[in-house]
């Protein structure tokens, strides 16, 4: 598509659908309070009040509309592809929630921005800064300096240097040869991909093993991922120094990643640097430690305004925050790092112990008590717990948000019963999304209907899965045939009946 709006950006394929936890306001807030800064509630990780959260480039709006249906505040979302924007107003309208969406460029938004008086203690843009032009990064730099308020937040993530350095001239090929053939896009995108696999099948001075495994990586790709994350026509890299510094210049200090596991320093931990880890600028040592890793990917906050807690005030408020499954602890992976794996044993005791009394929410007193962990372990098993997707901050919630949650969630499961839909379901008690498979929302639809046992739920969810023709997926694999999915679909509702129903429920998603 050569449409004026585009600007360069790929909109022949909607996006892919996905959510994104680290922009819930609740794990902006956690991740903050582990970096020992102030955020909102000063006795817990909570909703923050009189919330105005904007998202930029909201793709599909998963994530927006479920920050929108669970969270207390006034939500803002522009992306200007209307496809996305008409997508995203469905569900809007669905939950109730006070979402503005809008299918405008970002120099229009903010004039859009101006009239409605707007500002925010939240703005976050994931997957936009590396794919919009370098006018638009300043003019999204502009929105963040005039709308941000004092001690507001800024979740911004982006492609980054050195992990792109050896790959970032391959994308450019792909780019080209994809501009330079004709047909419909989903076709240009598989010839483009076998023309790089041939090219370097015949091993040119230029190939490396770095080439190779980018090759491999883009054949795992669904073909509208590497659609929207290789072929628009602007695509920047940056160290992590020259945000730091864009940002600065507008009044946003740094103040933490927002990939929880970067708390640990788990990938450093391994190296011995006397030379370097002296020097105390934080900027240095956030760009060194994307050297260690060979970091292609960064997720950051920002702040309006910095203002650090004590150790003691952090112990407090960590200690007195609480925590919720939000999945059933056989999915903990075991962490591969030597340094780390000695925790396991804690984990899959606080997992446990989460789970107890229909996976009531508890405290941090509550579970350094019960598992007989020190503050250190309970703040390193929760890291771990967190990244994992295993656990969420949480919160009791008000009427209004179970209100609009329960509509947004009703809305989704219906909709799962006729076509495939979105897995990501929204929790009022976190304040975000929880994956709630295909086969689940059809099983809780059933039981919203008054179907209760085995063979009523079975008998309501064959069909639908039959009929169109859908596989169930159970521990992560898909049936291949319809005996399979058959076996698969019981399993899923034998689950779903003994553990699954409960956590669901605990976390009010019905």
């Amino acid at each position: 598509m050569n449409n004026l709006w585009t600007q360069g950006y790929f909109t022949d394929l909607e996006y892919v659908d996905g959510y994104i936890a680290e922009m819930s306001p609740m794990l902006l807030n956690l991740n903050l309070a582990l970096a020992g800064i102030h955020c909102g509630n000063a006795h817990a990780v909570a909703p923050l009040r009189d919330l105005c959260y904007l998202e930029l480039g909201f793709g599909r709006g998963s994530s927006l509309n479920i920050h929108a249906a669970s969270n207390n505040g006034s939500f803002y979302g522009n992306d200007f592809n209307p496809d996305h924007t008409l997508g995203a107003k469905v569900f809007a309208k669905a939950s109730g929630a006070d979402l503005y969406l809008s299918d405008l460029s970002f120099v229009d938004f903010i004039h859009e921005l101006e009239i409605r008086g707007a500002s925010f203690n939240i703005i976050v843009l994931h997957g936009v800064w590396s794919w919009v032009s370098i006018a638009n990064q300043r003019i999204i730099l502009d929105i963040i300096h005039r709308f941000l308020r004092v001690g507001g937040i800024v979740y911004v993530s982006y492609n980054t240097f050195p992990g792109w350095a050896g790959k970032h001239q391959l994308r450019e090929l792909l780019f080209y040869y994809y501009q330079s053939i004709s047909g419909s896009a989903e076709r240009k995108i598989v010839t483009a991909v076998l023309f790089l696999e041939e090219l370097l099948r015949k091993n040119p001075s230029y190939c490396t093993q770095e080439s190779l495994v980018f090759l491999e990586e883009l054949k795992t790709k669904d073909i509208a991922y590497i659609a929207h994350e290789y072929l628009n026509r602007d695509w920047n890299c940056c160290y992590f120094h020259q945000m730091a510094r864009d940002m600065a210049e507008i009044k946003c200090d740094f103040a933490c990643s927002g990939r929880i596991l970067d708390h640990l320093d788990v990938d450093m931990m391994p190296l011995n640097l006397d030379s370097a880890w002296h020097i105390e600028d934080a900027i240095f040592r956030e760009q060194l430690r994307d050297y260690c890793v060979n970091r292609q990917f960064r997720l950051d906050l920002f702040v309006r305004g910095k203002r650090k807690m004590s150790l003691q005030e952090g112990i407090y408020k960590l200690s007195n925050s609480s925590f919720v499954l939000t999945k059933t602890p056989k999915s903990f992976k075991h962490t591969p790092s030597k340094t780390m794996n000695i925790f396991d044993v804690f984990i899959k005791n606080i997992l446990e112990f989460l789970r107890a009394d229909l996976f009531r929410p508890k405290n941090g007193h509550e579970i350094m008590e019960n598992c007989q962990v020190s503050f250190r372990d309970f703040i390193t098993c929760l890291v771990v717990i967190i990244h994992q997707n295993l656990a969420m901050p949480c919160y009791p919630s008000t009427e209004s948000q179970k209100r609009r949650t329960q509509a947004f969630n009703a809305f989704l499961f219906d909709q799962q019963t006729r076509a495939r839909s979105s897995i990501y379901a929204s929790s009022p008690l976190t304040g975000g999304g929880v994956v709630v498979s295909e086969a689940e929302q059809v099983f809780i639809i059933a039981m919203l209907q008054g179907r209760e046992s085995f063979s009523e739920i079975l008998h309501f969810a064959t069909p639908i899965f039959a009929l169109q023709e859908r596989f169930v997926v159970y521990d992560d694999k898909r049936a291949t045939n319809e005996e399979e999915n058959l076996l698969y679909l019981k399993r899923s509702l034998r689950e779903f009946l003994d553990e699954k129903q409960h956590l669901f429920r605990a976390l009010e998603i019905f």
